[in-house]
């Protein structure tokens, strides 16, 4: 099993990539910001980081 990170400020996007990585069985980290994504990589330990480019 692999954990992810979905960092997107759109939570639709988060949702259909949460759908589909799920679907292997993998578990799915979310953050709408990047202040959330270092909070979460400060208690988790991610093999992937999909990433937002241009947020707020």
């Amino acid at each position: 099993m692999h954990t992810f990170l979905v960092v997107d400020d759109d939570a639709i996007i988060r949702r259909v990539l949460r759908t589909v990585l799920e679907k292997n069985g993998d578990r799915i980290l979310e953050a709408a910001n990047g202040v959330e994504a270092l909070a979460i990589l400060r208690d988790f330990a991610v093999n992937l980081i999909l990433s937002d480019l241009l947020m707020p």
